[in-house]
């Protein structure tokens, strides 16, 4: 079988020569740019991956508080982050195998066809048996050649340049690819939709076939309720303590301590009249005593110890009185362990310390068993538990530190919805820092799809009152 000769040093300067005159000639130069113009496209298509799933809870309520349309198109994307991640998982795809194919298409026509045909026609000599087409095999190397070009390209300004710029600008980023993004959302639609509906069909049947605890929660729930008559005030107690035992295990210290800010605590400088009066109107028969800041708490003044004393002047030194022997714990400790530790110990009071050594609460073994049995109230207990106001049917005001999970059972909204929005946060103050990243302004407000909250009385250091609107 003929072959044709290799081309020749002068047929390949003729072939370069050529490629210029066909670049100025304009239509190898537009394929050049659609070229360019797609490897952009694809830098923009990646970064805006990292842009928009990086943001912060300060970034989002940095968009929030304005009223550029760009904001509000990043505020709608992000409402859907699956849709989106499919939006923009299927846009890089379709620009990257135009890019492959164009690539091969722009070698072809030029001399990268001619320099495959070239090195095809030196290896046949030593594999006559094995190239026998040299068209083909031509073909595929030119492929072959475009697929690891383009991919090197792609993976430097395509993928990592854009993707290590978006993760320093990802506000600004987020911003000019919210118009580009909504588009092409609504132009995918039913490909994103057929997407995440198909992996929402794989996660169901990975999720059935694995072994999940809070799966297992979930169904004995089911039962409890199925065996129990919701017409009954005493069957509904009982299902309602059920519940509680089922979770009891996955319960941390801080979410049942009482936070720092309603620590009543005696500084041991104190006089001893004044010590009286604090322990008069406070009603706790235990308060911790800490030496120049709350953080350094010393020992614990049990009131009983004080019957004995009741006559005493000013000057009693009622310190002799303080035991030192305090339980600190951390904030994360199940309180299925705490109460391990107070039964040992003796002891029905703990101190919470932060990761930093720091005061964080107090709980006591009232609070444990409070989240099990619910509230135990004595005769210093005032009547209403969480303090709050309700204005309308779906309007209330609470104080900034309120637990989030109080105000969820107040305003009857599941636990679940504050979960995807609460962060680290503990309070319904926090929450709207977490959000802000910043003490808000008086009467700012955050919009959610189920809720908006607006800061009704901020001071120097916290928010003071927040009101909440169900929609």
């Amino acid at each position: 079988m003929e072959t044709e000769p290799p081309p020749s040093e002068p047929q390949l300067q003729l072939a370069s020569s050529l490629f210029f005159v066909a670049l100025i000639s304009g239509q190898l130069g537009i394929s050049l740019l659609i070229l360019v113009l797609l490897i952009l496209c694809s830098a923009m298509i990646s970064g805006s991956e990292v842009a928009y799933f990086s943001l912060t809870g300060k970034d989002v309520g940095d968009l929030s508080g304005t009223e550029d349309p760009a904001d509000k198109r990043v505020q709608d994307l992000l409402k859907d982050p699956e849709k989106l991640l499919a939006t923009i998982l299927v846009s890089n795809n379709l620009i990257n195998i135009a890019i492959v194919l164009l690539s091969d298409l722009i070698l072809q026509k030029t001399f990268g066809m001619i320099i495959c045909r070239k090195a095809i026609t030196a290896l046949q000599g030593q594999l006559p048996k094995v190239i026998s087409d040299i068209d083909a095999w031509a073909r595929g190397l030119n492929f072959l050649v475009t697929v690891i070009l383009v991919t090197a390209v792609l993976v430097l300004f395509g993928e990592v340049a854009p993707k290590i710029y978006s993760s320093v600008h990802r506000l600004k980023m987020a911003r000019r690819m919210s118009a580009p993004l909504t588009i092409l959302s609504k132009a995918f639609a039913p490909i994103t939709r057929l997407l995440t509906k198909g992996s929402w069909l794989i996660e169901r049947s990975m999720v059935q076939t694995a072994v999940v605890p809070g799966r297992r929660i979930s169904e004995l729930d089911k039962a409890i309720e199925l065996t129990t008559d919701q017409q009954d005030a005493t069957s509904i107690r009982q299902q309602d303590i059920l519940k509680s035992l089922l979770s009891f295990n996955e319960v941390s210290t801080k979410e049942v301590m009482k936070s720092r800010l309603d620590i009543v605590a005696l500084d041991d400088s104190i006089g001893y009249d004044e010590l009286m009066k604090t322990v008069r109107t406070s009603g706790y028969s235990r308060l911790p005593v800490y030496r120049e800041e709350l953080d350094r708490i010393v020992g614990l003044l049990y009131v009983k110890d004080l019957l004995e004393c009741l006559d005493k002047s000013d000057s009693f030194e009622w310190q002799r009185l303080v035991r030192k022997d305090v339980l600190y714990i951390p904030e994360s400790k199940k309180i299925r362990e705490l109460l391990t530790d107070f039964q040992e110990k003796r002891i029905h009071m703990g101190i919470v310390v932060d990761e930093y050594g720091g005061t964080a609460g107090l709980v006591t073994l009232e609070d444990v068993l409070e989240e099990v049995i619910g509230e135990i109230k004595d005769e210093f207990d005032i009547d209403q538990e969480v303090d709050y106001e309700q204005l309308s049917e779906s309007t209330y005001v609470f104080e900034g530190k309120t637990l989030i999970k109080d105000v969820c059972r107040v305003i009857k909204m599941s636990d679940d919805i504050m979960d995807s929005y609460k962060g680290e946060s503990d309070s319904i103050a926090g929450l709207f820092l977490e959000m802000t990243g910043r003490l808000p302004r008086k009467f700012q407000e955050l919009h959610y799809n189920e809720f908006s909250l607006k800061a009704m009385s901020v001071s120097k250091r916290r928010i003071e009152r927040v009101m909440i609107t169900i929609k």
